[in-house]
C-alpha cells in the first residue's frame, strides 16, 4: 500500500527524527507537506497523489494475481469497508486497469456465453429454413451443442475459471463447428434427396 500518509510519515520521521509515524498535529502535516513539495525537483509534485487542492488523496494497493471474480470481491470488500469505517467524504470506488479489466472481463465473458447460446438458436432456426426440414433443423443443434459442452467443460476442468479467452475461443469454435454442421447436412440432405 502506497499513499500521502507514506510520503508524510517518511517525511516527518527525517526531520523530526525518531520512528516513522504520522505528524500528530495538522499544522506539522502541513509543515511536512510544504517541505517535501519544496524539495522535489522541478517538473516532480505530489499530484500522482493528491489534487491540486489538496482535498483529495489517492491510496494505491498492489495485490497479488488474482482471478476477476477474487479481484472484484477484493474491491467490493474495500469499498464497503470504506463506506462502514471512514466519514462519508472518505468514499471511494476502486479503480484502476486490474479493477475495470476485472469487471470488464466478467462483463464480457457472461455476455459471450449468453451471444453463443442466442447464436445456436438462430442458426438452428436457419438450418430449418435452409435445410426445409425440421427434423433435419433439430438434428443440427446435436453436432452444434455437444463441442461447445465439452470444450467450455474442459476450460473449466483445466482453468478453473471461464474468461474473455475462454469465451473468445469459444466464438470461434462455434463459428467452426457451424460451418462444418452445415457442409455435412447439405451433403446428407443431397445423397438423401438422389438415393430416394
Amino acid at each position: 500500500m502506497y499513499g500521502l500518509n507514506h510520503v508524510l510519515a517518511r517525511v516527518y520521521q527525517v526531520t523530526a527524527g525518531g520512528e516513522r509515524r504520522l505528524p500528530p498535529t495538522r499544522a506539522e502535516a502541513s509543515e511536512a507537506l510544504l517541505l517535501y513539495s519544496l524539495n522535489l525537483p522541478a517538473g516532480i509534485d505530489l499530484t500522482d497523489r493528491v489534487n491540486v487542492d489538496q482535498s483529495a488523496s489517492r491510496l494505491t494497493v498492489t495485490v497479488k494475481d488474482m482471478t476477476t471474480r477474487q479481484m472484484t470481491a477484493f474491491a467490493e470488500r474495500a469499498e464497503a469497508w470504506l463506506t462502514t469505517n471512514a466519514p462519508r467524504s472518505m468514499a471511494a470506488k476502486a479503480t484502476g486497469p486490474v479493477v475495470i479489466f476485472s469487471a470488464l472481463s466478467d462483463r464480457n465473458a457472461r455476455a459471450m456465453v449468453q451471444g453463443d447460446l442466442w447464436s445456436l438458436l438462430l442458426i438452428s432456426a436457419c438450418m430449418v429454413l435452409v435445410l426445409r426440414s425440421l427434423k433435419l433443423g433439430l438434428i443440427s443443434i446435436v453436432p452444434n451443442v455437444i463441442p461447445i459442452v465439452i470444450g467450455y467443460g474442459i476450460w473449466w476442468l483445466a482453468v478453473g475459471q471461464l474468461n474473455v479467452v475462454g469465451t473468445i475461443a469459444g466464438s470461434i469454435s462455434l463459428g467452426i463447428i457451424v460451418d462444418d454442421t452445415i457442409h455435412f447436412l447439405t451433403r446428407y440432405r443431397r445423397w438423401h434427396a438422389s438415393a430416394a
